[in-house]
């Protein structure tokens, strides 16, 4: 399998940014969030790296994202795996299934 955290194009090159520290926006830390894989079997894969994202809203296309590329690689086939998304605080925000078609 490929690590999750390599198996995607990095979410700032789609968008065109990159990491601003929250000093130079002059704001607050951007959330970051971590995004794994539950496989049938119950086995993680853990992304180490996280991503910085705005809200859990940017932090679900993301996870969409990386299902349908993990999909279109022939990984994760059938149904049963689960991405979880889990905050800075390892708490889950998210839990999206791996459906067919998806």
């Amino acid at each position: 399998m490929i690590p999750l955290d390599r198996a995607t194009t990095p979410f700032s090159t789609i968008t065109g940014g990159g990491k601003t520290s929250a000093k130079a926006r002059g704001s607050r830390p951007m959330p970051q969030y971590f995004f794994m894989v539950r496989g049938r079997a119950g086995e993680i894969e853990s992304d180490a790296n996280g991503t910085e994202l705005p809200n859990v809203a940017e932090a679900l296309f993301h996870a969409e994202r990386k299902i349908r590329e993990l999909r279109n690689r022939n990984e994760y086939r059938r149904p049963g795996p689960m991405m979880i998304v889990k905050d800075r605080n390892q708490q889950t925000v998210l839990s999206v299934p791996f459906y067919p078609g998806f």
